[in-house]
C-alpha cells in the first residue's frame, strides 16, 4: 500500500465528511427529542472551552502515533492487528519503570519509561513479524491473538496483584509529579508530549522518503518478488515494519500514561489500536495526512462524546458516523486503486 496524492485524499475525506454530517442531519430528529441542541452539541461541543477543545486535540495526539503505527505497517506490505494489547503493554511497561524509578530527575525518568514502552510495543509486534519471517505465519492472527492474550493479563493485574487499593478506579498506583508532561492548555491535558508527536509525523515522513531503509520498505511492501530480484533482503522486512508498529503503539501508550492517565488503568486505551488502522486508511498511509485524518476522527468520537453529555445522542450513533466516514473514504481508495490496475 502507499499514498496517494494529497488533493484526491482531503476530497475523499470532505465527502466522507458531509455525508456523515448529511446522515446526522437527517437522523437526528428521529433520535433525539431536541434535535437543535443535540446538533449544537456535537457540532461546536469540542470547541465550546479550553477544556474540551484542549482534551480533542490531547486526544488526537495519541490518534496521530497510532495512525503512525498503522502506517509504517501498511507501507511495508504488513498488518498490524495487534494495536490494542501493544499500546495497553506500552502503557503498562511505561508505569512500572516510572514506579521503580520515583527519585529520578525529570528527564532521564520520561526517557527511560518512554524507552520502556516503546521496546514492549516492538517486542509484542516484532515477534509475529519474526514469526512470519521463520515460519511463514499469518502476522494477522498471530498479532490478534498475541494482542488479545496481553490485554487479559494486563486486566488481571491492574485489577488484582498491580491495583492501587486507595483508588476507586481499577489502576495502578500514579506515576510521580516529575514524570508528568507540562500542560501546555489548562485544565485540559494537552502536553507537550502532542508537541512531539507533530516531530513524530516529519521524521516519519522522511524515514519512508528520504531514506534506503524506508525506500527498501515501500518497495518491498507493494511487490515483494520485484524487491527480492532488484536486491532488497526481503526476509528482514517482516521483522521492521512489525517492529516499528509496535514501537510506534508502544510510544502510544508511553504518552498517554505521561500525559494524560498517570496511571494504567483497566481499559485505558479506549479503541486506541483499532482507530489506528482506521485512521491509517483515512489518510491513505500517507505520514503527511495522519494529522488531518486523526483530527477528523477523534472530532467525531468527541463530539459525539460531547454531544451525549449534554443531550440525549446516543452513542451508537456516534460509532455509525465514524463508520460511515470509513466507508466512504476506504470505498473511494479501492475504486481509485482499481482504476489505477493496482488490484
Amino acid at each position: 500500500m502507499h499514498s496517494t496524492r494529497p488533493a484526491s485524499t482531503f476530497l475523499s475525506i470532505g465527502v466522507a465528511i458531509l455525508a456523515a454530517l448529511l446522515l446526522l442531519a437527517a437522523m437526528v430528529p428521529f433520535i433525539s427529542e431536541t434535535p437543535l441542541n443535540t446538533l449544537r452539541q456535537f457540532l461546536t461541543g469540542p470547541f465550546s472551552n479550553r477544556f474540551y477543545f484542549g482534551n480533542y486535540l490531547n486526544r488526537t495526539g495519541l490518534y496521530i502515533l497510532a495512525g503512525l503505527a498503522m502506517v509504517i505497517s501498511f507501507q511495508g506490505g504488513m498488518f498490524n492487528l495487534g494495536g490494542e494489547g501493544q499500546v495497553y503493554g506500552g502503557a503498562l511497561a511505561t508505569t512500572l519503570v516510572l514506579l521503580m524509578v520515583p527519585r529520578f530527575g525529570a528527564l532521564p525518568g520520561i526517557l527511560l519509561g518512554t524507552a520502556a514502552g516503546i521496546f514492549t510495543g516492538a517486542v509484542m509486534s516484532g515477534l509475529s513479524g519474526f514469526f512470519k519471517m521463520k515460519w511463514n505465519t499469518d502476522e494477522l492472527i498471530s498479532s490478534f491473538l498475541l494482542s488479545s492474550s496481553i490485554v487479559y493479563t494486563i486486566d488481571y493485574l491492574v485489577s488484582g496483584p498491580l491495583r492501587d487499593t486507595q483508588r476507586f478506579l481499577l489502576s495502578t498506583p500514579e506515576i510521580a509529579e516529575q514524570f508528568r508532561f507540562p500542560v501546555l492548555l489548562n485544565p485540559s491535558h494537552l502536553n507537550a508530549g502532542f508537541l512531539v508527536t507533530l516531530l513524530l509525523v516529519v521524521l516519519a515522513q522522511r524515514f519512508l522518503y528520504h531514506t534506503s531503509a524506508g525506500y527498501e520498505l515501500r518497495i518491498t511492501g507493494l511487490n515483494r518478488e520485484f524487491a527480492k530480484y532488484g536486491g532488497i533482503p526481503v526476509r528482514r522486512y517482516y521483522l521492521i515494519p512489525m517492529a516499528l508498529s509496535g514501537a510506534f503503539y508502544g510510544l502510544t501508550g508511553s504518552f498517554y500514561i505521561m500525559g494524560t492517565g498517570y496511571a494504567t488503568i483497566q481499559g485505558c486505551t479506549f479503541g486506541m489500536g483499532w482507530n489506528g488502522i482506521a485512521i491509517a486508511l483515512i489518510a491513505r498511509t500517507s505520514p503527511w495526512l495522519v494529522p488531518p485524518a486523526a483530527l477528523v476522527f477523534a472530532f467525531l468520537e468527541y463530539g459525539a462524546e460531547t454531544a451525549i453529555m449534554h443531550s440525549d445522542f446516543s452513542s451508537e450513533f456516534g460509532t455509525i458516523l465514524q463508520a460511515v466516514v470509513l466507508f466512504f473514504v476506504t470505498a473511494r481508495f479501492v475504486k481509485l486503486r482499481t482504476k489505477k490496475g493496482e488490484l
